[in-house]
């Protein structure tokens, strides 16, 4: 996910990303944030926090939060024995189908789908 944010690759004159994007990354890779929590973070107004991070990312700061919380439910589908719905609202979806409906758009499959792959319990050879 990071290497999404490496401004050096996406702009070669440029080789320091903005601080105030930079302190909104570490915030996020620790655990995903509302927005108005990151604006109060960095001082700035909601559009220009949503401005500032997709010009120094190239992605919108809701797709980046959407994509961490994504990560994180398909880490706990292949590692744990939560349920989905669990998985849903631990990640920070407020809403089972919207869940469903990202991780199926990202991943290509259900969450209900990815539970079920691969072995779940100990000492599983598969």
């Amino acid at each position: 996910m990071l290497e999404l944010c490496n401004v050096s690759k996406r702009f070669p004159g440029k080789h320091h990303m903005d601080q105030r994007v930079e302190r909104m990354l570490v915030q996020l890779m620790e655990s995903p944030k509302p927005l108005k929590e990151l604006c109060d973070l960095v001082h700035l107004s909601s559009s220009r926090t949503r401005h500032l991070f997709k010009e120094e990312t190239g992605m919108p700061i809701g797709q980046f939060i959407t994509n961490l919380k994504l990560d994180k439910a398909k880490s706990l589908l292949e590692d744990s024995f939560l349920s989905v719905k669990q998985i849903c609202y631990n990640t920070g979806f407020s809403n089972e189908t919207t869940f469903i409906r990202q991780f199926k758009k990202r991943l290509g499959t259900t969450p209900g789908r990815m539970s079920w792959r691969g072995p779940r319990t100990l000492g599983a050879d598969r």
